[in-house]
């Protein structure tokens, strides 16, 4: 029964493929890549037809089955993978059973699918699939209306244009209320293409007339088509010759031109002897067109080239590489700089594949790089372009490595030297003018449609824990290009000079960046690295700033801020005599009190202490000292925590000469061991009275 249903869904799309003629909008299909085989670079509208299995979760308690399937859809495929898509939307039909009751039920699956596809080899295109729908169930005890996700890949195989046999498998997420439930399907079925070719009319070759044995004065004709054709004025192309990239055909002979030739009574040596005069005039024919093409290229008499790019491709690929960005923006940089200047583009190919087609390829090669420097603002009336297919060969293609270098755009920049000054008063002054001002406008035009299309987006977050003075921070950075080009931007940060702030890679974490190359869409993920300064208070707030310019116009940046805060130890130091009043000859302690009010212990603290000079040190019994000439009292803490103090109690005594009046007063030095920081504090005074 299964293989019965199977054969009906096959035998019902070959009905429609056979009876529903080709509309008017049929998709382009890219030629021949061999002898008989075609790329399949689809596209455009598609009907299918499937046959599926479909497996409910454990939950639903429901038998898989049978569901049949159609499905419309539409595909756009570009010149890579990035730039392919397609739209999709399907109904299936299926009929199941509980297993609890044997109740049957019926349901329908509708769909819309984003379909993103690939072309591999000659007849392949897998596809992978993602998108909505809902699945509407209905027995006799309840009826299911839930919103489903189902996402998945299938495979096409083309067994012609317009027909492919194609798998499909998906896993089916329905939500009900607050549960999901995991249902899977897989298929197969076919798929019409509308408007592909079904039929090949054969070309048949033109008889050739009857030959005579060529003369001094006439050039002979060819009896036998030759291997190898010419690229001719008239575009002709020689078709036993695959492009670049596609299988080979070996020749063959054409025999009604033989017979023809036998018709009119030619001999062997007849024939012989023209085959070999044609063969000699197409070679002679090639070097013809080969030197033609490489003279039309030539810097014209008064032309210097002063700038040179070489730009290779991949095989059977016109796509410009990133790698050369920076290269194109120096080419595109001394054209509008430079006057007088311009630049030629020469496409070029290997010798692999037909002739045709190869100058095809090279010519969008060498417009690619055309596009790509007026992206970079050149004026296009300062490009111009030519392709050579593998007519100018730099290195033998009989080798990979020479085919490889072969496959290249040369961009020569030329400077025309000036004129005799006789020359240009002779011309018109007013047609000068206007031809400059054309070219400005030009200029101005293309410039304002590339800084209009610059835009990069700064994300850069803010640090959230204090960084101790003294130690490295790093901010995380990204820097999008949101613009429609390539773009390079100039990054600069601003910050104080103490901060040594640069931009680093996050793998790189020692390097300084300060340019900045991104394709359009591309991210920059990195970090602003930093030291905070030792001179910095705790708690203070300081500004970091990211900016990044566009390296095309100055006049075109963004930036981004961010808040750093710094974390130090806060130290206040209180020195005074044990009593406010004192009198001469009186002994006394001298009481010395460190407090760490900050958010960063402090360690190795230096305390310079100069005693009242009214005032005679005796001793310290709690801590060492050392006194220094000048009478300064050095002592040593190791370390203060946050929210600590630290005691150091002296003996001292007033001195006998000391007059009644006189104010104590002396002065305390704090050195930060670990910054090196340094505080001065007045310390308390007192008042000498008599005895």
């Amino acid at each position: 029964m299964y293989l019965a249903k199977t054969v009906f869904a096959l035998i019902i799309t070959l009905i429609l493929s056979a009876s529903i003629p080709p509309p008017v909008f049929a998709a382009v299909i890219r030629g021949l890549r061999g002898s008989k085989a075609k790329t399949i670079v689809s596209g455009g509208l598609s009907l299918s037809s499937t046959i599926d299995e479909y497996i409910f979760a454990a939950s639903e308690q429901r038998e898989a089955t049978q569901s049949y399937g159609l499905k419309v859809g539409y595909d756009i495929l570009g010149e890579s993978f990035a730039n392919n898509i397609g739209i999709e939307g399907s109904l299936n039909y299926f009929s199941t059973r509980s297993k609890t009751d044997a109740s049957g039920a019926t349901g329908y699956l509708f769909r819309l699918d984003a379909i993103y596809p690939l072309i591999l080899g000659e007849k392949w295109m897998p596809f992978l699939a993602v998108g909505g729908g809902r699945i509407v169930i209905d027995s006799v005890s309840n009826a299911d209306r839930s919103p489903l996700f189902n996402y998945g890949a299938g495979l096409k195989y083309f067994l012609e244009e317009y027909l492919a046999v194609r798998v499909d498998a998906r896993q089916i997420v329905v939500y009900d209320n607050a549960t999901t439930r995991n249902n899977y399907e897989v298929g197969i079925g076919m798929s019409y293409y509308f408007g592909k070719e079904r039929k090949k009319i054969p070309v048949q070759p033109e008889k050739p007339k009857p030959l005579e044995l060529p003369s001094d004065n006439l050039e002979p004709l060819p009896a036998l088509e030759p291997a190898v054709k010419p690229l001719l004025k008239d575009g002709a192309e020689d078709k036993s010759v695959p492009r670049e990239g596609s299988p080979t055909k070996p020749f063959e002979a054409n025999k009604s031109a033989s017979e023809a030739g036998r018709s009119v009574g030619q001999t062997v040596g007849e024939k012989a002897v023209k085959s070999a005069d044609s063969t000699k005039a197409s070679e002679m024919n090639n070097q013809r067109a080969a030197a033609e093409a490489e003279s039309s290229m030539r810097p014209t008499v008064g032309e210097k080239v002063i700038k040179k790019l070489m730009v290779n491709f991949d095989f059977d690929s016109s796509y410009v590489k990133p790698q050369y960005f920076d290269k194109l923006m120096e080419i595109a940089d001394t054209l509008k700089r430079t006057a007088d200047t311009s630049a030629r583009i020469e496409g070029h190919s290997d010798s692999t594949g037909k002739l045709k087609y190869n100058m095809k390829l090279s010519e969008q090669r060498a417009k690619n790089v055309k596009n790509s420097l007026m992206r970079y603002g050149v004026d296009p009336g300062l490009l111009s372009i030519a392709s050579f297919g593998p007519l100018r060969p730099m290195v033998d293609n009989a080798v990979p490595a020479g085919r490889v270098k072969n496959r290249r755009v040369e961009t020569l920049v030329t400077l025309k030297e000036r004129e005799p000054k006789i020359k240009v008063e002779q011309e018109d002054p007013e047609q000068i003018k206007l031809e400059a001002e054309r070219r400005e406008k030009k200029r101005v035009q293309a410039e304002k449609l590339a800084r209009a299309g610059t835009m990069a987006v700064i994300m850069l977050q803010e640090g959230k824990e204090p960084v101790p003075v003294g130690s490295k921070g790093s901010l995380p950075i990204e820097i999008s290009n949101k613009g429609k080009n390539s773009e390079e931007f100039l990054v600069t940060i601003t910050a104080d000079k103490e901060f040594e702030a640069i931009l680093t890679r996050v793998d790189k974490p020692d390097e300084n960046i300060t340019r900045l190359h991104l394709a359009a869409g591309d991210t920059f993920k990195g970090a602003v690295v930093f030291r905070m300064p030792v001179q910095k208070a705790d708690g203070h707030r300081s500004v970091i700033m990211v900016k990044a310019e566009s390296a095309r116009f100055s006049d075109v940046s963004f930036q981004k801020e961010a808040v750093v805060i710094s974390s130090a130890p806060y130290v206040r130091a209180v020195a005074k005599l044990a009593k406010q009043k004192v009198t001469p000859g009186e002994k006394l302690r001298y009481h010395v009190t460190v407090l760490n009010a900050g958010s960063l212990p402090v360690r190795n603290l230096t305390v310079r202490l100069q005693l009242p000079s009214q005032v005679d040190f005796l001793g310290a019994p709690d801590v060492s000292s050392r006194l220094e000439p000048n009478g300064t009292l050095v002592f040593r803490i190791d370390q203060v925590e946050t929210g600590k103090l630290a005691e150091i109690n002296l003996d001292v005594k007033v001195r006998e000469d000391s007059t009644a009046g006189q104010e104590l007063r002396g002065q305390v030095e704090v050195v930060y061991g670990n910054t090196q920081r340094k505080d001065v504090f007045t310390t308390n005074s007192s008042i000498v009275v008599a005895k």
